[in-house]
């Protein structure tokens, strides 16, 4: 007949005291995921954070500083703003038809730049329900390096507001020369008719250029396409180079059946070059 083991250094603890480890272990994890949590959020913070601010763009005095791109916007100053402010600026289609609107800085918020100098543009926008049914919306960000009135450099991004939350864009650019102006540009694209974009808190950061280590640089070749417009390529390729550092690899269309492999375009490049063409 088996006889039940016995273990006479082992005790046995009373229930309220395993109750009691119970909850102070609970405690201790839930301390460690909030500290974890707490600590990636102000990792975040720094990173939206960083760089030098020089320019900030709100809505809740007025919206005098800014204008409308053309006459089917109608620009105006509403309630509910992002991040708890009061107010927004909001575009909105006429009632009748559908259109592109925008709005742009007037003057610019960015009046003297520096060459050289990365400048971070971000701003909040927030689509009508009825601009993304049945369809999502369409919206641009430029951001223009300005001189007497023309355009020297330009960037932007395109992006689809799908929903009805608020959506931060950036946009980064390189400034060419010195004391040209920054435009900051946004536009919705193909609004239904009466459908609305609320815009605020728009800022302009100065931030530092990126260095990377030569050892980061091997491998893959990373490059870009250049596009001419109508004037010159060889002056495109350069201007790109300028712009974003040498390109390691470049790409080249050509629109019709390439006549020669030897031309002064592609012995300009001086790197690897990927071709396309349309026969």
């Amino acid at each position: 007949m088996l006889k039940p083991s016995t273990t006479t250094n082992a005790r046995i603890l009373p229930a309220h005291v395993l109750a009691t480890v119970a909850a102070l272990t609970a405690v201790a994890l839930l301390g460690s995921l909030l500290i974890s949590i707490d600590t990636e959020a102000a990792t975040e913070r720094t990173v939206m954070r960083g760089g030098h601010l020089v320019a900030r763009a709100g809505f809740e005095q007025s919206i005098r500083h800014w204008k409308e791109v053309n006459g089917a916007t109608r620009l105006s100053r509403v309630a509910g703003g992002h991040g708890g402010s009061r107010h927004a600026a909001r575009l909105r289609a006429p009632l009748s038809n559908r259109a592109t609107i925008g709005m742009t800085d007037a003057p610019s918020m960015v009046s003297h730049t520096g060459r050289g100098q990365v400048y971070r543009a971000t701003v909040w926008l927030k689509a009508t329900r009825k601009a993304v049914r049945p369809s999502n919306l369409n919206a641009r960000i430029e951001l223009s390096e300005l001189s007497n009135g023309h355009q020297r450099v330009g960037a932007w991004r395109r992006i689809r507001l799908t929903n009805t939350r608020w959506r931060s864009v950036t946009v980064w650019l390189t400034a060419r020369a010195d004391d040209h102006r920054l435009g900051f540009t946004i536009r919705a694209f193909n609004v239904r008719a009466g459908a609305a974009v609320k815009v605020d808190n728009v800022t302009v950061h100065k931030v530092a250029a990126p260095r990377v280590r030569a050892s980061v640089l091997r491998g893959t070749r990373y490059g870009a396409s250049v596009d001419a417009g109508s004037g010159d390529w060889v002056k495109a390729l350069h201007q790109s180079d300028r712009r974003y550092s040498r390109l390691d690899v470049v790409r080249f269309y050509d629109p019709d059946f390439p006549d020669s492999w030897t031309s002064s375009r592609l012995n300009s490049v001086n790197r690897p070059i990927v071709y396309s063409f349309a026969a």
